[in-house]
């Protein structure tokens, strides 16, 4: 269970965080929240989907991380990430942003840390702070990740309110089978109907461009190639098994 605690030097200066590796607590199982400003970056490591929220019935940007929990194109056969590119919403795991309200209703954005997430350590990995009471440049990094996603949340919703304004969404459905007779199945993602989307008018498609939101629609698009290439890897892996 998640245990978040106002990050405070004092309380946690022996507190260490261990190397991504293996320890990723994935948000969505296969797939990680992605917002509009890494885009580029995921898009030629993932194929970049919608998901619906459980609770609020909401669509949500995800990159899909591997067509199984068994076959995720992130990790390599030990468990360890190999790709370039860490997506925002893992890279700043094990913080958060609590929103902490002072008695007149002010509200001021503090970093919290997740105490009970398997990062987190006593004895192994980099500490959080540093001698003097500053962050380390491995809690930096996680930092900065979590202002890149304050900075893009809400135009990434945007997005997604006006993607569905324009009924450019259609469900998507990965089928296949692997080398060893495995059968995969994807299913509960959305992308972007392209057919729906060759139908907007000149208007529209100038709408979406000069709200910078005509370049994701189609990096979306140019993702679902990595899907293939995903079925690729999972064969490679099991034909160079012993």
């Amino acid at each position: 269970m998640d245990d978040y605690q106002l990050l405070d030097p004092t309380k946690h200066a022996s507190v260490r965080i261990q190397n991504q590796g293996s320890l990723l607590k994935l948000d969505r199982g296969m797939l990680a929240p992605a917002f509009l400003g890494e885009f580029r970056s995921l898009a030629c490591e993932f194929p970049i989907v919608l998901t619906k929220d459980g609770a609020t019935g909401q669509f949500l940007c995800a990159a899909l991380l591997g067509l199984s929990p068994q076959h995720l194109s992130c990790v390599d056969v030990s468990g360890e990430w190999q790709d370039a590119y860490l997506p925002w919403s893992l890279k700043r795991q094990p913080f958060l942003i609590a929103n902490q309200a002072d008695p007149e209703g002010t509200v001021t954005p503090m970093l919290s840390l997740d105490t009970a997430h398997p990062m987190i350590s006593q004895d192994s990995g980099e500490l959080v702070f540093d001698s003097s009471g500053a962050l380390t440049h491995v809690a930096e990094a996680k930092l900065a990740a979590l202002r890149s996603i304050n900075d893009f949340a809400a135009k990434t919703a945007e997005f997604v309110d006006r993607l569905v304004s324009l009924e450019l969404l259609t469900g998507l459905k990965v089928q296949g089978q692997t080398a060893n007779g495995h059968d995969i199945e994807v299913d509960g993602i959305y992308g972007i109907d392209e057919e729906a989307l060759g139908q907007l008018n000149e208007s529209v498609l100038g709408e979406l461009h000069r709200a910078n939101q005509l370049e994701p629609i189609y990096l979306m698009v140019a993702s679902l190639g990595r899907i293939s290439a995903f079925m690729r890897q999972i064969n490679h892996q099991q034909t160079e098994s012993p």
